[in-house]
Order: structure tokens, then C-alpha cells, then sequence
């Protein structure tokens, strides 16, 4: 990670003992980053792990969900208010602004491409006056 963000990152003293939640799709390299740094890797999943890995496109992607969630300290499944996958993504992410101060957002600025998307909640955590840093990334395959 090379980006001002990324540093900031590293710069950031977190307290081990207070759970620092991050949902990781695709970008572990943050993940390993705050592992370093003596965070709690809490896992909020919008759908049972096995579903859930079905959104990965990239079975290297795959690989290192399985290989981070074998790690997390807790693993959370949102609890939806209807059944739908997207009400899934948003209550997976509202749950998460409910555990953090600061939340660490990998986002390439687009809006939200449905309900729950990064879009969302970064303007929710806003809402709710959290610390918001923003990591920018480059979708791929958008």
C-alpha cells in the first residue's frame, strides 16, 4: 500500500484490547497491515461464510478470505431485516459501524452499486460521526 492513507495507517495507534472490525474483500494487504499493528481481526459477514465466498470472483480472493477468517479473533453473521442479499451487505455494515470509532474504508469513490454498497455505509459512519479514513482502491472488474 503505498498512499498517504496507508501511512496514516501505520502512524495509528489502536488499543489490541478494543476489537478493530474489517471487512476484507480482495484487499488482505490492509488487513495484514492492522494484524501488525496488534489489531483484532473481527469478521462481520452479511451471509454464512460458504455463500458469502461465492461474491469472490478470483480464487487467490477466495484463498484469502478462507486463510483471514481461519484467523479472526470473532466471527459475526449480521442479522438482516428482510432476506435479501443486499439487506445482508447493509446489515453486515451497519453492525460494523456499530463496533468501530473509525472506520477503515477500501473504496474506489463510485457510488454504491446497491443497497449496503461502500458508498452507503461511509455516509452512514459520517451520519453517525465516526472517524471515516478512506483508502482508495481501483476496482478492477467493475
Amino acid at each position: 500500500m503505498h498512499c498517504e492513507e496507508g501511512q496514516q495507517l501505520k502512524k495509528r495507534q489502536y488499543d489490541k484490547h478494543r476489537p478493530n472490525p474489517v471487512l476484507a474483500q480482495e484487499h488482505g494487504d490492509v488487513v495484514e497491515l492492522l494484524l501488525r499493528r496488534d489489531a483484532e481481526l473481527v469478521v462481520v459477514l452479511p451471509l454464512p461464510a460458504d455463500d458469502y465466498l461465492d461474491d469472490f470472483t478470483d480464487p487467490a480472493s477466495q484463498a484469502e478470505f478462507d486463510r483471514l477468517l481461519g484467523g479472526a479473533q470473532d466471527v459475526r453473521l449480521a442479522q438482516p431485516a428482510d432476506e435479501t442479499r443486499e439487506a445482508a451487505y447493509e446489515a453486515a455494515g451497519f453492525e460494523l459501524l456499530d463496533a468501530v470509532d473509525v472506520l477503515v474504508a477500501l473504496w474506489d469513490g463510485a457510488p454504491s452499486r446497491g443497497r449496503g454498497g461502500t458508498a452507503e455505509i461511509v455516509a452512514e459512519a459520517r451520519r453517525r460521526q465516526r472517524e471515516v479514513v478512506v483508502v482508495p482502491v481501483t476496482r478492477d472488474n467493475v
